[in-house]
């Protein structure tokens, strides 16, 4: 259930008559409660805290262990409920423990970063890194409610409002031509965008996509996957310190991640490149470009061969060949991976 909410004082309101119908559980992004004090003071006296660092490197089978015996040495049983507080680190993590910890108990998420908003928060993928491999280990887990607080976006950072916003430009390819020019119009003023609509938009959208397909049984909900086939791969390579490259944003890497893919479109289906060049056109002022090279081709690659998606060793990603239409497509020739990474590095500047 998604609950819209005007402003904070609806959220401690809320979270009051949570703790008072039984035993709450908060895992609360520590950034969030520096930023939030009232609020965090709230949730301290209404719940069993734990605060969690909102970053990647957190979500992991280590974190998971420790909210496991956070909540066992607190008296959680399965009809405890865990609240979920940050950005889409912290829904995953909470997620995948509450689907785990005593075979299933009940999570209400409250994302306060766009991302977490209009994706991570929607749907009920729960996810945690292993060997800094993005989301190897997930599960399929629906909060019992998502409460939805724009006003938390007053307090998020340009750069991490862009990463949720690159979401919103996959939305839109997906949806159709209409959707595509309407967000390619808004973009020329983001900080005029009306976030309650813009929000609503994407969530409604996923909604339908995830309620013909909850569990990628028909590969309708694997469209949701455009551009993370390369934008994973490029997410993990660059948050691995030992690549010595900048630590991107998810938003980040699935922007590179789609261009590469509507490129790779395009070259598989002998089509044109106007849409990736559109797309790159229209968008890429928000993002900086990454500094793959060809050095990190392979590694790269090693990486697709992990995507969740692929069969029979084969890799697949989203094929895009106009806005609205895509199909789950193979890729069959390595030098057509590297084709795309070339456009990537060469067209974007």
């Amino acid at each position: 259930m998604i609950k819209y909410l005007n402003n904070c004082t609806e959220l401690i309101k809320l979270i009051g008559e949570y703790s008072a119908s039984g035993k709450l559980f908060a895992f609360m992004s520590r950034r969030v409660a520096e930023l939030h004090p009232i609020l965090a003071k709230t949730v301290e006296r209404s719940c069993r805290v734990c605060l969690i660092e909102n970053e990647e490197a957190y979500k992991n089978i280590e974190s998971v262990t420790d909210l496991w015996k956070f909540l066992s040495a607190n008296g959680a049983d399965r009809e405890a409920r865990i609240i979920a507080i940050g950005g889409g680190a912290i829904t995953d993590l909470s997620g995948f423990t509450a689907s785990t910890y005593m075979r299933g108990i009940q999570c209400i998420y409250v994302p306060t970063t766009l991302l977490s908003m209009i994706d991570a928060s929607i749907g009920g993928k729960t996810a945690i890194n292993i060997d800094r491999i993005k989301n190897l280990a997930g599960t399929f887990h629906q909060p019992s409610e998502v409460l939805i607080l724009p006003e938390f976006l007053k307090t998020l950072p340009q750069r991490e409002l862009l990463s949720g916003f690159a979401e919103a430009i996959k939305h839109a390819i997906l949806s159709g031509e209409k959707d595509f020019r309407s967000l390619k119009e808004i973009t020329s003023n983001i900080k005029e965008i009306n976030w309650e609509v813009f929000i609503k938009t994407n969530i409604e959208f996923k909604q339908r996509i995830v309620e013909a397909d909850e569990k990628e049984t028909s590969n309708i909900r694997a469209q949701l996957n455009f551009g993370h086939t390369f934008g994973h791969a490029i997410e993990s390579l660059c948050n691995n310190p030992s690549n010595e490259l900048q630590p991107v944003l998810h938003g980040e890497a699935v922007f590179a991640g789609m261009i590469c893919e509507l490129y790779l479109s395009a070259l598989q289906n002998n089509g044109s490149t106007a849409l990736v060049r559109d797309t790159l056109h229209s968008f890429s002022s928000f993002y900086k470009k990454i500094p793959i090279e060809c050095k990190h081709y392979k590694q790269l690659i090693h990486l697709m061969t992990l995507d969740k998606k692929n069969r029979n060793k084969a890799i697949r990603y989203i094929s895009i060949e106009y806005p609205g239409s895509f199909s789950l497509s193979r890729i069959d020739n390595e030098n057509d991976i590297k084709e795309s990474l070339d456009f990537y590095r060469e067209t974007f500047v």
